[in-house]
């Protein structure tokens, strides 16, 4: 861990708040949140929890490495674990890897939070829209092969829950997915692609 982000992690409080787990690891006892008043954290947990489960939580910030203790499970998204669980897990991952310690508060908790409480089987469309919607809220969008100037600004103004009715231009809507394929590929690495491609 950079000695900047453990520095951060140390100045930290004691909290009880809201998280959504990105990864959890039960072998180490550690476990990574996107907590919605601390951002990234990872930290000591003894318990048992799945990625994608919204949870009510105390993290102590005081100790070596943060410790977390699970309140209450507040929702566990089925659909999505059970459905499209290459896809769901592909955009934990894509989270956990693109935020450092301490950030992700606000938008991305909110969107992340809203997808996992909602629990909906979503279509291809809807999957690559939400992808799209991360990749620009992240600021990870490619610089080359943009989509329209128009179709960029809807993705970044519109809500998670309004995304399927963004009539986004015929051209930018058939090239979607190759546009966040091609994004995760030039500001993350190829190995979430090969996962994409494995697991369609």
């Amino acid at each position: 861990m950079p000695a900047l982000a453990l520095k951060g992690q140390r100045r930290m409080k004691h909290c009880e708040s809201y998280a959504v787990v990105l990864k959890h690891d039960p072998e180490l006892f550690r476990i990574t949140v996107l907590d919605n008043q601390l951002g990234k954290v990872r930290a000591l947990f003894f318990g048992a929890a799945s990625p994608g489960m919204i949870v009510r939580v105390h993290i102590n910030t005081k100790t070596h490495m943060p410790q977390l203790s699970l309140f209450e499970i507040m929702a566990a998204p089925m659909t999505l674990a059970r459905c499209d669980i290459w896809w769901f897990h592909m955009m934990l991952a894509l989270i956990d890897l693109s935020v450092p310690l301490g950030s992700g508060i606000g938008p991305l908790y909110e969107q992340l939070a809203w997808l996992c409480y909602e629990d909906i089987p979503l279509d291809k469309q809807l999957q690559m829209r939400y992808c799209a919607k991360i990749m620009t809220t992240l600021g990870l969008q490619r610089a080359l092969n943009q989509l329209c100037a128009p179709c960029m600004h809807a993705l970044q103004v519109t809500s998670v829950d309004n995304l399927g009715s963004i009539p986004l231009d015929s051209e930018c809507s058939s090239r979607l997915a190759q546009w966040v394929i091609g994004s995760i590929e030039e500001q993350v690495g190829s190995s979430l692609v090969a996962y994409m491609h494995t697991n369609k």
